[in-house]
């Protein structure tokens, strides 16, 4: 570091999954703005919350990544068994947040970020569940990087359902609304993808601290001309 020089920015990366390898959409755009960063001298801690029993190599985001550390907290598997009992327990939670505030997961967490002169970054909504666990969140504040307006893809799936279905996804999409709308107010400043997503916050947060920062991909080779007489029908979930 030069002589005078403020030290470099130092980031507690909460993430919902490991990044590694980039084989989706968001951990594609996890993994090159975590790169980025660090290929401009920011000091990056990673933390993510994945599912026990899958497998990740600490060591491989430390070479890949360019982190400073990396780590894991496990939480239970997804499945229809989960999300009941989680239902049945906390109805007024979104059950797929929930899974994310296993038990002693809130506790390693608060403790994680209590790093000083640290910056504190949740990764997607998910990543930001546990704080349904504690009464008073963090005093330091935080950044909410959002990767989607949650809620609106709960209410427009509901839109396409009908009966007891249409009412359970608009009963879910309320409750991810109720939460997103409480982290992106108390957010130091929240980050969007786009400026749609952008525009959609500010409707529902009035008072939220709202920037744009796009997904950043890696340029690949661009095939110059069409192969001869080739046509591709590619289906994919988009979701």
């Amino acid at each position: 570091m030069t002589p005078g020089a403020p030290p470099p920015m130092r980031l507690l990366w909460i993430a919902p999954k490991w990044p590694l390898p980039a084989q989706d959409g968001a951990r594609q755009a996890t993994s090159q703005l975590i790169t980025g960063l660090c290929s401009r001298g920011a000091v990056i801690d990673l933390l993510a919350i994945v599912p026990i029993g899958e497998p990740v190599s600490e060591d491989e985001a430390l070479t890949e990544l360019g982190v400073a550390s990396a780590e894991v907290i496990r939480r239970p598997k997804s499945g229809r068994a989960l999300h009941l009992r989680n239902l049945i327990r906390h109805p007024s939670r979104a059950v797929t947040l929930t899974q994310y505030c296993a038990e002693g997961l809130g506790a390693r967490l608060r403790q994680a970020i209590r790093e000083p002169d640290t910056a504190v970054v949740f990764d997607g909504l998910h990543a930001a569940a546990w704080l349904y666990e504690v009464g008073t969140w963090p005093d330091g504040g935080f950044l909410y990087r959002a990767h989607n307006v949650e809620s609106d893809l709960w209410f427009r799936a509901a839109s396409r359902r009908r009966g007891p279905m249409a009412w359970l996804l608009r009963w879910q999409g309320n409750a991810v609304r109720r939460f997103e709308t409480r982290l992106c107010t108390a957010a130091d400043r929240v980050l969007t993808v786009s400026d749609v997503d952008a525009d959609r916050f500010r409707d529902l947060a009035p008072r939220a601290n709202i920037e744009t920062i796009p997904i950043g991909m890696a340029p690949k080779p661009q095939r110059q001309q069409a192969a001869d007489g080739a046509q591709l029908l590619f289906i994919g979930r988009l979701d």
